[in-house]
C-alpha cells in the first residue's frame, strides 16, 4: 500500500526554510569544509522540494519551469546537479577560490578570505549568490504551484 505523504504548501514552506536554514550556514560558515557539509544539506533540501513538486504537481511544476527564463532553468538543472554528484557521485563541481583581503593574509579555512565556487556556465562562480538565487526560484515555484489559500 503506497503512503500519502501528504505534500502541501506548509510542507513545502517548511523545507523551503530547512534548505534557507542550511543557507544561512553556509554563509557563517567558519571553514572551508564547513561549507561543503552546509552547501550539501542545502542542496539536499532543495532538492527534495522540487523533486516533490515535480513528482505530485507534475502539471503545474511542468507549466511554471517551462515559463521561467533560460538562466532560471539552467540553475534549477545545475543545482539538481550538484546535488546528485554530491549524494551519488564523488561530490558536486566546487572549489574554493583564494580572496586575499587588502591588510594581513588569508587562508583557505577563513571565511573572511575565501569563499566557494560553482562551475555555472563554464565558469566558477562564487556558490553563495547562486544559491540565494535557487532559493529565490524555490519560493516562485512553492507560490506558482501551491497557491495560498485566501
Amino acid at each position: 500500500m503506497k503512503r500519502n505523504l501528504g505534500w502541501s504548501r506548509n510542507t513545502a514552506e517548511s523545507k523551503l526554510k530547512e534548505a534557507s536554514f542550511f543557507l544561512n550556514l553556509f554563509r557563517l560558515a567558519e571553514t572551508s569544509e564547513e561549507q561543503v557539509y552546509f552547501l550539501s544539506a542545502f542542496l539536499s533540501a532543495g532538492r527534495s522540494l522540487t523533486a516533490a513538486l515535480e513528482k505530485r504537481y507534475r502539471h503545474s511544476y511542468s507549466t511554471w519551469k517551462s515559463g521561467s527564463t533560460n538562466d532560471e532553468r539552467e540553475l534549477l538543472n545545475l543545482m539538481t546537479q550538484e546535488r546528485n554528484d554530491e549524494i551519488h557521485e564523488a561530490g558536486a563541481s566546487r572549489g574554493v577560490t583564494i580572496c586575499l583581503p587588502t591588510l594581513g593574509t588569508g587562508s583557505e579555512s577563513d571565511p573572511a578570505t575565501s569563499f566557494m565556487t560553482l562551475k555555472y556556465k563554464g565558469k566558477a562562480l562564487p556558490a553563495l549568490p547562486l544559491c540565494e538565487e535557487y532559493l529565490s526560484l524555490l519560493r516562485i515555484a512553492i507560490d506558482y504551484v501551491l497557491p495560498a489559500q485566501k
